[in-house]
């Protein structure tokens, strides 16, 4: 049996059918680059992970700069 027919099978029964995703792919960013205004200035990134009380995760991206 392939997999069309055992998704139909399951969702004649009333089961959910488990969709797709692509994989995420390393080194590929849907946010633009930002270039530096002036010369000598270093852009940092700060990520910071919790979760809140019912256990989803979220994150906290900050930016900073030094001249």
């Amino acid at each position: 049996m392939n997999k069309k027919k055992v998704h139909r099978l399951w969702r004649e029964e009333g089961l959910q059918v488990r969709t797709h995703s692509p994989r995420k792919r390393a080194g590929v960013s849907s946010v633009p680059r930002i270039d530096a205004d002036a010369p000598k200035v270093v852009w940092a990134l700060d990520f910071q992970f919790d979760s809140t009380v019912d256990g989803k995760a979220c994150g906290i991206v900050t930016r900073r700069w030094a001249t």
